[in-house]
């Protein structure tokens, strides 16, 4: 038996808890027209998670509340695509509009050639309407990188030479093209009329008419007019105390672009002589101001920056080369109130997606799969592996590709892969319904506090309907997952109408304190579409 782990080869060092284009050569191609339709071979699951009776979740208790059954919270896990072919395997990173219904993603290759295109797809959260919005040919040997709006109405992608916006109809709105591979970053605002992008390095616009468009964050009209720099290396040396020539080039490692929904409030991270610091400016580039950095210290890097709908808060997260010294951490706009949510160690993985909820409660790093509470509560694993034998085939609840979080806070888009290779899936916060997974219910651990020196093994169990293909149980410890020190990464058996797995006992070099323990149970339907419903509850005290 082993287990899945939430951090496997990632490069991520987490010392404890605290209070996406890949590279390309130039090309001077031009871009093709778009295509649309959607594509036989991406199947999608055809429907929505259901809501009858027998599925219906437990009433439970305010988010961050534990019920009187001991649960803290509930995960729906659900596969929507079922791509048969690696040509339509999604790639980079999918998004979620801020209403949570709607997809976007990208499938990719980055061939420069015509015959194989980079396509954009939409999906709706419930799993119908997959349709490709988007096709063309890259000008570099690129993905693609995609942005939906707060309506989930436009999508803008770019192969970072050209950026195209598209509606969900799949009319080419708007476009620009580019002659070097510079663009990094979208975002849109809630309506998708206004577009916002980094341009990190100076270039020249070709295409719709020969520009020069220096370094520097950039916004324009949807329908691709009205292209204008927002902040520029002239605007930000005076705030970081440099020359413009310094400030170069003009992004950082990760997420270096957030915007609100309103497009009123742009924060930028921008590399200043190896540095990055993170400026905050409106949506025509007035008031900019520095609100973190440059960071010079224990060698950290800015890796991201994400804000919330009205653009109060902003979120960071900064990596070291050292074991230790990065963090995540939120702030107000204008950089006050700093607090650090979380101590992090070298990082790995900087262009995954880095998130904030709507109301700024939430932040997601995906290269750990964890929600970070802004109010200082303790994190916890979005995706996490849980108990399983190796002949097992691979599960929708485990971790794998990069996330992104809705506005909601409760509903999460990432790549996961199947039998046949990666798919597009969902994970839901507390919904109302478990759809198709087997529910879990009644989750119970016994005895519910055990010494660390091995002497006593506890038992967990659970309800669970249908039949599933696994039900495996798992622990963490302030948000981390703790199999090394506390055994509960175990497979449950059916036994007299429950499932239960004995043997839970923690070693000697476990922390003393509350776990929480997680129940999950996987599934998969008639047409190899899977789900799944995991319960968080305890606590399960070390002593």
């Amino acid at each position: 038996m082993k287990t899945r782990g939430a951090w496997m080869g990632l490069g991520i060092v987490v010392v404890g808890v605290g209070a996406t284009a890949s590279a390309c050569t130039e090309s001077s191609s031009s871009p093709t027209p778009g295509t649309t339709g959607t594509d036989a071979d991406i199947q999608g699951d055809g429907g929505g998670a259901g809501t009858d009776a027998a599925t219906t979740l437990d009433a439970r208790a305010p988010e961050g509340g534990t019920r009187a059954d001991g649960i803290v919270r509930e995960i729906v896990y659900r596969q929507l695509t079922h791509a048969t072919t690696a040509a339509d395997f999604p790639t980079n990173v999918p998004v979620i509009s801020g209403n949570g219904k709607r997809i976007a993603f990208a499938v990719a290759p980055g061939t420069q050639s015509a015959a194989t295109p980079n396509r954009i797809f939409v999906i709706d959260a419930d799993g119908t309407n997959l349709k490709q919005v988007d096709s063309y040919k890259t000008n570099c040997f690129c993905g693609s990188d995609v942005a939906i709006s707060d309506d989930g109405n436009t999508i803008v992608s770019t192969d970072s030479t050209q950026v195209r916006v598209v509606d969900t109809a799949g009319t080419l709105k708007g476009s620009f093209t580019l002659d070097n591979n510079v663009v990094t970053n979208l975002a849109l605002n809630a309506t998708g009329s206004d577009v916002f992008f980094i341009n990190a390095r100076d270039s020249n616009q070709t295409l719709p008419s020969a520009t020069p468009r220096a370094r520097g964050t950039y916004t324009m009209k949807s329908n691709g007019t009205g292209i204008t720099a927002i902040l520029t290396p002239q605007t930000v040396a005076p705030l970081v105390g440099k020359t413009a020539a310094e400030v170069f080039p003009f992004a950082g490692c990760g997420t270096s672009l957030a915007v609100s929904s309103d497009g009123t409030k742009v924060f930028s991270v921008v590399n200043v002589l190896g540095a990055q610091a993170i400026i905050a400016s409106s949506g025509t580039g007035t008031g900019a101001a520095l609100v973190l950095g440059p960071v010079t210290t224990g060698d950290k890097l800015v890796y991201a920056v994400a804000t919330n709908q009205n653009g109060s808060k902003a979120a960071y997260w900064t990596a070291s080369a050292a074991p230790a010294g990065g963090e995540i951490g939120v702030m107000g706009a204008d950089g006050t109130n700093k607090t650090k949510l979380f101590d992090i160690g070298a990082g790995g993985g900087c262009r995954m997606p880095f998130t904030m909820s709507g109301d700024g409660a939430k932040v997601t790093l995906s290269v750990m799969s964890t929600v970070f509470p802004t109010d200082g509560s303790e994190p916890w694993p979005l995706l996490i592996g849980t108990g399983f034998f190796s002949s097992d085939p691979a599960f929708v609840g485990s971790p794998d590709g990069p996330l992104s979080m809705a506005a909601d806070g409760k509903t999460f888009v990432y790549v996961n892969s199947d039998a046949v290779g990666k798919q597009i899936a969902i994970a839901e916060l507390d919904p109302a319904s478990v759809g198709a997974a087997p529910k879990v219910t009644e989750p119970k651990v016994s005895p519910a506090e055990i010494p660390h020196d091995l002497s006593v093994a506890a038992t967990m169990e659970a309800r669970v309907s249908g039949t599933p293909i696994r039900v495996g149980g798992q622990v963490f410890y302030k948000g981390l997952l703790d199999s090394n020190a506390v055994h509960a990464d175990k497979v449950l058996l059916p036994d007299a109408g429950v499932y239960v797995a004995g043997g839970v006992n923690a070693s000697t070099n476990a922390t003393p304190g509350p776990r929480i323990l997680r129940i999950k149970a996987e599934a998969k339907d008639g047409s190899g579409l899977r789900s799944a419903h995991a319960v968080d509850f305890g606590p399960f005290t070390i002593k």
